[in-house]
């Protein structure tokens, strides 16, 4: 992951009418030597790097402190994907 940088981040939250929150995060990286890009052809570094990836995500939102109307909740992420953005040219 040497080089791999975030460079921006976007988050969209919905409330379904029973009153459930759910949350999308997307992070972009700017990742020169295509780190993650080599991960689609590696499909057990890829799980490992997801699975990674979702354990330290869990551990962050279990230090979270959330307040709804005044009330503690808990958030857990329950997946991770990995996509891209536009056009990549093969080296």
């Amino acid at each position: 992951m040497e080089g791999v940088e975030p460079v921006h981040g976007q988050a969209f939250f919905t409330l379904s009418v029973d009153d459930t929150f759910s949350q999308i995060l997307v992070f972009d990286y700017y990742d020169p030597g295509r780190y993650y890009y080599r991960l689609l052809e590696d499909e057990n570094g890829y799980r490992r790097e997801m699975d990674r990836l979702l354990k330290n995500m869990n551990s962050l939102l279990s230090e979270e402190v959330i307040l709804v109307n005044g009330e503690r909740l808990s958030a857990e992420a329950l997946t991770i994907n990995l996509d891209f953005r536009g056009w990549l040219r093969a080296r």
